[in-house]
């Protein structure tokens, strides 16, 4: 901008909708010294533009949960059994109670689920289209109705490790064994996490664990 130029500072949006807010512009990359409409232009400048998180880790979700994971580009997220295409969300929530000490199901059937994140409710709703077998931890977190939602589900094994490294921005989580959606190639296994150490494992689908409803917006 040249000396003795008068300005209009434009506002921005940006193609990230719902997430990012505009704070306003800042005469330094530090963004510490936000400009204001009548400071005067004395030479050439460069301004910078301040965006800032809708929400941010602990606090609380649209279901009423605490988020515990942000991610300002996005990530891929699949709603149902049958997607093979992704919205974008950007953040998961965690309910703030959950089921304690329930086995995952009553048989050994091999669903293929996957580990990645944005994978968990599309591994959840495999689990409730098998009439075989009964699945009480992903059925648990599928009927979870918390904030008046109906989308919650069981996380992924990549999703419950988020949970598991942010678990302070949750709470009520104590330091045991909690199910994933994600199956093992050996159809008796399946998944856990271990709240003290943070350790992964595949474990019996009869043994008696906890678990955590999460959902994604």
């Amino acid at each position: 901008m040249l000396e003795g130029t008068t300005i209009t500072i434009p506002i921005l949006t940006r193609d990230v909708p719902g997430f990012y807010d505009f704070e306003g512009w800042y005469k330094e990359a530090a963004l510490t010294n936000k400009w204001k409409a009548d400071d005067t232009v004395t030479d050439n400048i460069t301004l910078f533009a301040k965006w800032t998180p809708l929400k941010t880790k602990g606090e609380n979700g649209t279901g009423g949960g605490k988020i515990f994971y942000v991610d300002p580009e996005g990530f891929t997220f699949y709603q149902t059994a049958t997607d093979t295409v992704g919205i974008t969300c950007y953040y998961l929530e965690a309910a703030l109670s959950g089921l304690n000490g329930s086995v995952w199901a009553n048989g050994r059937a091999y669903i293929g689920t996957e580990k990645e994140l944005g994978t968990g409710r599309r591994n959840t709703g495999l689990c409730m289209n098998e009439s075989v077998f009964t699945y009480y931890a992903p059925r648990y977190c599928y009927n979870y109705t918390g904030g008046g939602k109906t989308d919650w589900f069981l996380p992924s094994l990549d999703e419950l490790n988020q949970l598991y490294i942010n678990r302070a921005y949750v709470g009520n989580l104590g330091t045991n064994y909690y199910w994933s959606s994600s199956d093992d190639v050996n159809p008796a296994l399946v998944w856990v996490q271990h709240f003290s150490d943070g350790a992964q494992l595949p474990t019996s689908k009869g043994t008696a664990w906890y678990s955590r409803p999460i959902r994604a917006f």
